[in-house]
């Protein structure tokens, strides 16, 4: 359905209740999903990747220096076992950091449905959020108020662009957006890409492979019938010499095969990513007990530490 949205647009995206096992025909009106969306003119540059559960989105910007981007929406409190989803999602999404932060910069947008810019507000969601900031080495703005009452106050900021990359210009919240009919206020933020560089980089690395079975030959023919006669008068008037026009032969035999016939390119320049099985999975889990470990005991900073050693060591298992 994201895909018929507009001509221009295609996009990827998750109910949060895509899983639950109701028939079609009894499933009621969805409460939740994430979805990011893109123009169709940069396609190419945009894989969907699988990671995360219905209450993550995740794709990867392929340019010059990939980007995986991530749309979230985290519990509301509204439930028993909020906390315990939350909980998971934060989980979630460190490995995810985990798994492409040496290779990638790393975007995690949305609504958490949690206050981290209120003083008063010590929640424990609030505090494992902003643990996971601090591992992960991902940063935000305070942009104002995102979430309106239905008194039409704001009265919570809970929406966010999380990133690892520091030079990104701060967020925006935007207040006054006239066709806005949610209870958030839309957030903004914006990033510099390099895609023509990647575009050229591609280009560079594409191999053309002439199918002569499929090429027309007789239009081959033609061509070459006529434009062969001036290399002939060349050799009959000596106006160049034999292996310069060789050469221009050559070149004009390996152009009109191009032209004449369906080209298909290779080795274009897609980034192989490492598929996640449950062994990258474990190794996860081991480094983020080992760092919890070395967190809880006061972060020992010598590196003789038994601590220290176990987390590199299973740092290096990742």
């Amino acid at each position: 359905m994201l895909s018929e949205i507009h001509d221009n647009i295609a996009g990827s995206g998750k109910a949060v209740d895509s899983d639950d096992p109701i028939s079609a025909s009894f499933m009621p009106r969805g409460f939740g999903g994430v979805a990011i969306l893109w123009n169709k003119a940069i396609d190419k540059y945009i894989k969907p990747i699988t990671d995360g559960s219905t209450r993550i989105q995740c794709v990867e910007l392929l340019t010059s220096k990939p980007t995986v981007i991530m749309s979230v929406y985290l519990p509301t409190k509204s439930t028993t076992d909020s906390k315990i989803i939350f909980d998971d999602c934060i989980d979630q999404l460190y490995e995810i950091v985990q798994k492409y932060k040496e290779t990638h910069d790393i975007v995690i947008g949305g609504d958490f449905n949690e206050d981290i810019v209120k003083e008063t507000n010590n929640s424990k969601r609030k505090i494992a959020l902003l643990e996971f900031m601090k591992e992960c080495k991902l940063t935000t703005n305070h942009k104002g108020p995102t979430f309106i009452n239905t008194s039409g106050a704001d009265i919570s900021e809970i929406d966010y662009f999380l990133h690892s990359n520091i030079e990104l210009q701060p967020s925006k919240r935007i207040t006054d957006h006239p066709v806005n009919v949610s209870d958030h206020h839309p957030i903004l933020l914006q990033m510099q890409c390099y895609l023509i560089q990647h575009a050229q980089q591609t280009s560079n690395n594409q191999k053309l492979k002439i199918k002569w079975e499929k090429l027309d030959k007789q239009q081959y023919t033609d061509i070459i019938s006529k434009e062969i006669i001036k290399y002939s008068d060349m050799l009959e008037n000596d106006n160049e010499s034999i292996d310069q026009i060789i050469k221009d032969t050559t070149n004009l035999m390996s152009e009109t095969a191009k032209k004449v016939s369906k080209q298909k390119t290779y080795g274009k320049n897609k980034l192989k990513l490492n598929i996640w099985n449950k062994e990258i999975a474990d190794a996860l889990k081991a480094n983020k007990h080992a760092y919890k470990i070395w967190k809880d005991n006061g972060r020992p900073m010598n590196i003789d530490h038994p601590l220290i050693i176990e987390k590199k060591l299973t740092r290096k298992n990742i």
